[in-house]
C-alpha cells in the first residue's frame, strides 16, 4: 500500500529542512512584488532575497546599537518599537 498524502508531505518536509526552520506566512501584495523584484534583480530565489534583506537589515541595526543594546538584542530582550511606539521600553523591564 502507498503512503498517505500526509506521510508524503511529512517526508518531503524532513528532506527539505535545511539548517533552518520552516516559515509559512502571508505577506501583503506590495511586499510580494518588492520581494519578486529584488529576487529578479539579484538573480536569486525569493527565499534567498528575503534572507539577504534580513541579513542586511540586521547589520544596519547592529551598526547603530551600542554594546549593551547588542547584548539585549542577541538575548531577545531589545524592543525598539512596540505597538507603533518609537521609544525603547523602560530600562526596568529589560535585563542588562
Amino acid at each position: 500500500m502507498g503512503m498517505s498524502g500526509a506521510e508524503r508531505q511529512r517526508r518531503y518536509r524532513q528532506r527539505h529542512q535545511s539548517n533552518g526552520g520552516r516559515l509559512n506566512l502571508a505577506i501583503d501584495a506590495h511586499a510580494k512584488v518588492v520581494l519578486q523584484r529584488l529576487a529578479t534583480c539579484y538573480g536569486v530565489t525569493l527565499r534567498e532575497a528575503l534572507e539577504q534583506a534580513l541579513d542586511q537589515m540586521e547589520i544596519r541595526l547592529l551598526d547603530a546599537l551600542d554594546a549593551g543594546e547588542r547584548r539585549r538584542y542577541y538575548a531577545g530582550e531589545l524592543a525598539l518599537r512596540r505597538n507603533g511606539d518609537d521609544e525603547d521600553p523602560p530600562a526596568s523591564s529589560a535585563a542588562s
